[in-house]
This record gives structure tokens, sequence and C-alpha cells, in this order.
């Protein structure tokens, strides 16, 4: 029957994709390893940049994790703009479902499991890093908010930046995770 011979040409076809693709974050999917295919290069930036961090990066990366919106109210409650909620933060999901379209597609490995010398302050990510979802977050909300109150973007580039820096630190992101992330926010508020 064709329907059988189509199915099992199918099966073959993928076994050799997985099969000789690089690994990714979800070993069951194939890795377009040759979209990206400096990690490990990038991977010694991210070592060197864990080297250096301090006890302020990591208290960053912590509560970039754990309630990241509030990190960007304090911002606004600075600048007496007390209106703004957590949920005023919060992402559309069509702008969600777009990142981790991507994080889908590339499937590519934190640099923690790509260079075993970087010792990542969270070794229990959630997914593929390519884009970043926290840089992601950070930059949606930084323009958002800037076209809103130009005078907080000065603020909410200097948190986020320091966000970012606190991201790669910890091992969790490289810089190209972060600039995809803001490529993608920026083009939605063109």
């Amino acid at each position: 029957d064709l329907t059988i011979v189509i199915i099992i040409t199918i099966i073959i076809i993928y076994s050799l994709i997985v099969g000789y693709s690089k690994k990714g974050y979800y070993n069951f999917y194939p890795t377009p390893y040759f979209l990206y295919n400096d990690c490990l290069k990038e991977s010694e930036i991210v070592y060197e940049a864990t080297m250096h961090r301090c006890n302020n990066d990591e208290d960053l990366f912590y509560s970039s994790q754990l309630h990241i919106e509030d990190l960007f109210l304090k911002v606004f409650k600075k600048h007496n703009l007390k209106n703004i909620t957590k949920e005023d933060l919060y992402i559309k999901n069509k702008d969600n479902l777009r990142i981790k379209a991507y994080q889908l597609f590339y499937n590519k490995l934190p640099p923690f499991k790509i260079n075993n010398k970087i010792k990542c302050l969270a070794t229990n990510s959630k997914g593929p890093c390519y884009p970043s979802t926290t840089a992601f977050k950070c930059y949606y909300i930084t323009y958002k908010f800037s076209k809103i109150y130009p005078f907080l973007k000065e603020s909410l580039i200097n948190l986020t930046n320091n966000i970012n820096k606190s991201l790669i630190k910890a091992g969790i992101n490289y810089p190209s995770d972060i600039s995809k992330a803001e490529n993608i926010a920026n083009n939605l508020f063109k």
C-alpha cells in the first residue's frame, strides 16, 4: 500500500536527519546547527563572563527568572507611575508564541550544555535558548513603554541591559540569543 511506503519513507528520512543532526535541546527534534555553528566560540565568551560575575549579577539573574515584571515595576514606581500593573507588562500570547516557534525551529542548546567549563546558575533551563525568552520580555517591556513614556527610555534600557548581561554571566544565554530577542522585539514596535 502506498500510504505505508510513504510513512516508512518519512520515518527513515526523519531518523537520518535526527541521527546526523547535532544534539539539540530536544533530542527527538532535528537541530539546524549550520544556522548557528559558532556555539563553541560563543560559549568561550560566556565562560569568560561567568568568571567575572559578582553577587549583584547573581541576584539580578535570580530576580529576573522569578519575577521580571517586579523589576520593571520598580522603575515605573520610581517615576511615580503607580497606575501600571504587572498585568500591563505581560506579553501578548501571539508574541510569546513567536518566541516559542523560533526556539523550536533552532532548538539551540544553552552554553552550559556546550561548554562543560561553564558553571551555570540555573541548570534546569526549560527550553532552547535561542532567542532568549527573558531578553525578549525585557525588550518587549522596554520598547512598549518607551513609546508611551519616552522619558523612561534610558532607565528601561539600562535595566534591560543589566538583566541581559546577567543572563550571559549566569551561563544560560549566548550574546546571539539576546541579539535575536532584541531584533524580534524591535520589529514588533517599529
